[in-house]
Parts: structure tokens; C-alpha cells; sequence
């Protein structure tokens, strides 16, 4: 099953090549994949219950060996299938940790991973007091972001220690989430870090630099793939994904790190069991990095060729 994205024709292609059958959701009745999938579904991929439902009815005909979801919207529906079919993927727990900003950055600080400084908003009677203790205590300008949402919605950088514009961003970050996150800014080259993990370890896939709009909204304009690097930069954005992942307890699938080279080293924003990377891969080189996850699945001793020229820097 491939859960819907602006991507799913890369995906779907790279899973026919294998010969998989796939089946593709979207809320959309006329979704511009539709025509490329071999069976299609107008199921939203938040509807947790019909994906599962069309799961079981799946399930008493065809062999599922996965199900595959890029939007960060469809990380609940994964998990939820990957249980009930006891699916070769994550825990579900893992992919509900992914999606909760806050759980997760506690999760990566207790392990030790690098992360920007940071505190959390989970109860509105007590934004005010947090608020002011942001104020006092942390470097300008911060980042505020909804602790459950994806795709930067919600996203607002406070660039001055100002409480009334620290609250509009709260309540900004709000409208996507019951909870909000502020952190400290971090300085430097925003990097994508792509991998896949099988078994607990990180295979590399690519490193892309991205650009954003300066807007304070955090959009990015484009990214350049691979980023100019040295090797031993790479070798050490992939340590700290890896690590990432191990104690967010991740152990199957694409991922893609969120990391800032700051000038004291990286620093991880955000973790997502997908590749940011699938166009780009995909045009370059016939979905390779996707390719490569679906080949596991379906079995194939050799799925790590499809790997073998895969640019890492």
C-alpha cells in the first residue's frame, strides 16, 4: 500500500519494477497518480479505520509485504497496519514518537543526541509562565512550532524577546496542535540527512542542503543534492542519524534527519520515517533509494544493490 504524497508516482513506479502490486490511497477521487497505481482507494490517509479496514479486505487475497506512507499525515495509518498485519516494519510506538515533536526531543536528549534548547507547552493555563520563562532565559530569536504537525505548518521563528510575540506564535503553533514547542534557533546549514534503515542500521542514501525563504515561516525555496561536503562530514551526518534512530527505536525503512551544522557541530531538529529525497532520487536515478526498501520487502537477498550508486558525497 502506498499512502498518498506529491511524490507516489516515483514510488509507485519503483514498486512495479519489482512486480509488486500497488495499491494507492488518496482523498482525492481524481488524484493525478491514480492512473499509475494497479488498484486505487479514495481513503484520506488520517482515516485510520478505512485504511485498516482495506487493509484486511486486501489481506485475503494478496501477500502484503508493506505499506508506505512519505507525508508525515500517514505515519499513524503505517504503524497501525505494520500491527496488524505484523508487517517486517516499526513498532507503532516508533512512528507515533516520530510524529510528536516534543516526545521525541526528549527521547534524543536522553540519548544523548544534540538538539536545539528547548521547552514545551502541553497545558494553555500554563503558556504565560513558560512564555516568560523563554523569555528571560533563552538566546534570540527562537523557533515555535506545533508539537503534532508536519509539513512546517504552524511554524514561526520570534526573532526578538518579546512575550506578545512569543504568545501570537503560541497560538499560531495552536492551530495545528494541541501542544507547542519553542527552541532556540540553531545557526548554520540545514542539511537532510536520507537513509535506510534495515535491522537497526543506517545504509546512506543522500545529504541535501536546503534553502529557505527568508519569510520567519521556514519555507524551504530549494535544496541542492548531494550537499558540498567533505566526505568525513558525511560519514559523520550519518553517525548522528543513525544514532537518532537507534534511540528513537527505529530499526526498519526510509528515513530523513533534520540536521543543522552549526559551528559546534550537528545539531538534529526533527526525525521522519521517510526520504525527503524521493524526486530527486527518482529522476536521477530510476528510485534506487526506494527501490531499495521495496526489494527488502519483497524479499529479494540483494536489495542493497539497488543502493550500490546512490551519490552520498
Amino acid at each position: 500500500i502506498v499512502l498518498p504524497t506529491p511524490n507516489t508516482v516515483s514510488a509507485i513506479r519503483a514498486a512495479q519494477d519489482l512486480g509488486l502490486f500497488v495499491v494507492l490511497t488518496d482523498r482525492a477521487p481524481d488524484a493525478a497518480a491514480r492512473p499509475y497505481a494497479d488498484r486505487f482507494e479514495a481513503i484520506d490517509a488520517t482515516d485510520v479505520g478505512a485504511i485498516l479496514g482495506l487493509a484486511r479486505e486486501l489481506d485475503r487475497t494478496l501477500n502484503i509485504v508493506g505499506v508506505h506512507g512519505i507525508a508525515d499525515y500517514a505515519f499513524a495509518a503505517v504503524g497501525a497496519v505494520a500491527a496488524m498485519l505484523n508487517l517486517d516494519l516499526n513498532h507503532p510506538d516508533v512512528y507515533r514518537l516520530c510524529a510528536d515533536k516534543a516526545a521525541c526531543r526528549d527521547r534524543l536528549a536522553g540519548n544523548g543526541v544534540a538538539i536545539a534548547r528547548g521547552v514545551h507547552l502541553e497545558d494553555p493555563t500554563k503558556d504565560g509562565d513558560t512564555i516568560d520563562q523563554a523569555v528571560c532565559g533563552f538566546q534570540f530569536p527562537v523557533v515555535v512550532k506545533p508539537a503534532r504537525s508536519g509539513s512546517g505548518q504552524g511554524v514561526v521563528t520570534v526573532r526578538t524577546a518579546n512575550p506578545q510575540a512569543l504568545a501570537a506564535a503560541v497560538a499560531e503553533a495552536r492551530n495545528y496542535a494541541d501542544a507547542a514547542v519553542i527552541e532556540e534557533l540553531a545557526v548554520g546549514r540545514h542539511l537532510n540527512v536520507d537513509g535506510l534503515f534495515i535491522g537497526g542500521t543506517l545504509h546512506p542514501v543522500a545529504i541535501t542542503e536546503r534553502t529557505f525563504i527568508d519569510d520567519d515561516h521556514h519555507v524551504a525555496s530549494f535544496g541542492v543534492q548531494p550537499a558540498d561536503l567533505p566526505s568525513a562530514r558525511f560519514d559523520a551526518l550519518y553517525a548522528v542519524t543513525e544514532q537518532a534512530g537507534q534511540a528513537l527505536g527505529f530499526s526498519q525503512g526510509p528515513v530523513t534527519c533534520d540536521i543543522v551544522l552549526t559551528k559546534d557541530g550537528p545539531v538534529v531538529l526533527e526525525f521522519s520515517p521517510h526520504y525527503l529525497s524521493l524526486s530527486t532520487n527518482a529522476a536521477r536515478d530510476d528510485g534506487a533509494s526506494i527501490k531499495a526498501w521495496f526489494a527488502y520487502l519483497s524479499g529479494e537477498a540483494d536489495w542493497q544493490r539497488h543502493l550500490d550508486d546512490e551519490p552520498r558525497g
